[in-house]
């Protein structure tokens, strides 16, 4: 699965990824920013207004305060009055001087206005290909965030509203019942998951919505005004191409990716591929319908590829070609179906 647009500032800086490559903190991180940038090169000014607005934060930026603004406009400050004791304003007419005055105004608005945002801004958490990551919420539910995923909620969330959060990937939530019966709400692309206390996994990829109950109940609010659906333990819901489907399920070995493991139960083919670019970062070709329609039953440690890639290899008797960040999978010339 690709990375969402980029096509503002703000969108780079809800990037945590975004934010490890500006640190250099993570080579994964900095390996795939490295490749983006090569292949968007249309967005490099968008890049670069990210970076300035990065270099004049804190380093701490992640948890700017109050505090972390006001220090930084008591050093500009200082830095205006120092200026104008050299009294640079008479020489106001030199060019070069201009041209400083504004790219100080500019920056100095940049920062004050940024330093805003990164106040008042959703909080936002998101993994990288190939991670996941624990989270705790305010009110002390917890979030398994799957591989290349992204969670965010208000700033400002306390026990007089709603419980609400975004998704876009995989997570699995486990959800804390509050004394005032607060809400806990999941909004993906197409439908809200209302919950009251409950575990359950949410899939929002590939314009599809994958629904599995572990315990409690949760009711499904479509955004297009559809008639709610209840699920039940060991039900999956699956939302995708304007159809809508309930199962039963063994929700554990359905959510197995929090015990870094791939569960694979009569999975197509074609599915495989996705869960394999979600996972992973690459891009997975399969050459025929028929083969993209045949199933996968076993189970993997989910930091192996590659013993994921040979056992389709046996048991499909198929030829795997992984050239850089593609894996093409196709059916042997003497294969006998």
């Amino acid at each position: 699965m690709s990375k969402p647009e980029f096509n503002t500032i703000e969108d780079f800086l809800n990037d945590e990824t975004f934010i490890k490559w500006f640190e250099k903190s993570d080579s994964q991180s900095e390996l795939f920013w490295e490749e983006w940038m090569k292949a968007n090169p249309e967005k490099n000014s968008i890049v670069e207004g990210a970076v300035k607005v990065l270099q004049f934060m804190p380093e701490e930026h992640s948890e700017i305060t109050d505090k972390h603004i006001q220090k930084a406009e008591l050093s500009l400050i200082e830095k205006i009055d120092a200026f104008e004791k050299l009294k640079l304003w008479k020489i106001y007419r030199n060019k070069n001087i201009i041209k400083l005055a504004v790219a100080a105004s500019v920056s100095l608005l940049l920062m004050f206005g940024m330093g805003y945002w990164f106040v008042n801004k959703d909080v936002v958490y998101q993994t990288a290909y190939g991670e996941s990551r624990s989270i705790v919420l305010p009110d002390q539910s917890t979030v398994v965030l799957n591989s290349n995923s992204k969670i965010s909620y208000p700033k400002n969330w306390d026990a007089a509203h709603d419980r609400e959060v975004s998704l876009e990937g995989e997570a699995f939530f486990s959800v804390k019942h509050t004394i005032n019966d607060n809400k806990f709400v999941v909004s993906t692309s197409t439908l809200n998951i209302e919950v009251l206390g409950t575990e359950f996994n949410v899939n929002n990829r590939h314009e599809k919505v994958n629904v599995i109950l572990n315990s409690g109940k949760i009711r499904l609010n479509f955004k297009n005004g559809t008639k709610e659906i209840l699920l039940k333990p060991n039900e999956k819901f699956v939302s995708a191409n304007g159809k809508n489907i309930k199962m039963a399920v063994n929700a554990e070995s359905q959510t197995s990716w929090r015990q870094k493991r791939l569960v694979f139960d009569s999975t197509p083919l074609s599915e495989v591929a996705d869960i394999i670019e979600d996972n992973y970062g690459v891009k997975v070709i399969i050459s025929t319908e028929a083969l993209a329609s045949r199933h996968l039953n076993g189970s993997v440690d989910i930091n192996n590829l590659d013993v994921l890639l040979k056992g389709i290899v046996d048991l499909f008797d198929v030829n795997i070609n992984r050239q850089e960040n593609t894996i093409t999978i196709s059916e042997k010339a003497n294969t006998i179906k």
